[in-house]
């Protein structure tokens, strides 16, 4: 309160408190995207993050936490809260007191079509004089963003009901395709080897176009990371340069990449159309879409790719996705929402050339 008297002078504030019902973030989110339409409204979320393990844990924690919520995949997060504290790390109490808080800014951000999602600061109590280091607890500053300023209009959804099939307004070139591949080949040098994040250096579009882009690292053509956005949150470029990052150190099935490995990794980007919600399966056609499965709390997405180059078909490629969301096999079969998107995929070849 004190820091909105400073900055905002005269205004209303709606007090929340969110307690710990099961989806009251998502009821909350749905609540507010349907009813702050076109009004100069600030939707503030408060939390601290880590509580009580030590300042290295903390910013190793705290950070993958970071760069899901720069996805705005809310299950996501939910997963990774789960994960992490079950891992038993020393004296690590949550990832957020206020994880409801944190979902339904995430949830909220999505259904007015956020673009983008900056973190302007972090920080533990172990950054401060007066702070020890072996008990610390997380801070961060975090700013989602609707450039376009126009929301949604009432009862409209996140995901478009309408087709939207690769056009040549949203194809991309091929000489944009090989450079995004030698951003995110240079993006993965400089953050494996020297711990640096590149600044993007583009001006134009369609790089500084919000773009939908996954980053899929391979090693022999067997999978070695891969991390990307469903939905266009981060200008083209730099959603390249964080997802190269992100697939590189935070996929929670690999350890960080090493940097003997650099020589070995070919790199592959996919260019997303947005989703669209289906009405029957078969719509879903293998090799051309990738598919999104959600099921309550539960979601997982597989890019087009996936199922050809494992040789599924639509039935097992449904099966492993329900896994992957942390489901039975047979799971999607009933009360299960689809959606499905396009791909334009760039990728490097065994000698590292697009």
């Amino acid at each position: 309160m004190p820091f909105l008297q400073t900055v905002l002078k005269n205004f209303t504030i709606v007090p929340m408190l969110l307690g710990t019902s099961i989806g009251i973030e998502e009821t909350l989110a749905k609540a507010l995207a349907k009813n702050l339409v076109n009004k100069k409204i600030l939707v503030l979320g408060s939390t601290d993050m880590t509580h009580y393990p030590s300042y290295n844990i903390a910013g190793d924690v705290d950070r993958q936490a970071l760069a899901i919520i720069k996805t705005l995949d809310p299950d996501a997060l939910r997963k990774f809260n789960v994960k992490t504290l079950s891992a038993g790390k020393p004296n690590l109490h949550c990832t957020f007191c206020g994880l409801k808080t944190v979902l339904t800014i995430m949830d909220y951000a999505r259904r007015v079509e956020a673009q983008r999602v900056e973190i302007l600061k972090y920080a533990n109590s172990g950054d401060v004089p007066e702070g020890g280091k072996s008990r610390v607890v997380g801070y961060s500053a975090v700013l989602f963003i609707n450039e376009t300023g126009s929301g949604l209009e009432p009862g409209k959804e996140i995901i478009s009901p309408t087709p939207a099939p690769v056009s040549n307004e949203n194809t991309l070139r091929h000489e944009v395709g090989a450079e995004l591949l030698r951003i995110a080949r240079q993006t993965l040098h400089q953050y494996v080897l020297q711990k640096k994040i590149p600044a993007p250096t583009k001006t134009e579009a369609p790089y500084t176009t919000p773009g939908a882009v996954f980053v899929t690292l391979k090693i022999n053509n067997r999978l070695r990371g891969c991390i990307g956005h469903i939905y266009p949150v981060e200008p083209l470029e730099q959603a390249v340069i964080s997802n190269a990052i992100n697939a590189a150190s935070q996929d929670p099935r690999f350890p960080p990449v090493k940097s003997e490995e650099l020589k070995l990794i070919t790199i592959e980007i996919s260019a997303l159309t947005k989703p669209r919600k289906i009405d029957s399966l078969k719509e879903f056609i293998i090799g051309r879409h990738g598919i999104i499965l959600k099921k309550g709390y539960h979601q997982a997405v597989y890019l087009p790719q996936v199922a050809s180059e494992q040789g599924w078909d639509k039935a097992t490629t449904l099966s492993h996705l329900s896994r992957k969301a942390g489901l039975t096999s047979n799971a999607w079969r009933k009360g299960t929402d689809f959606f499905v998107f396009e791909a334009q995929i760039f990728h490097e070849n065994s000698d590292r050339t697009p």
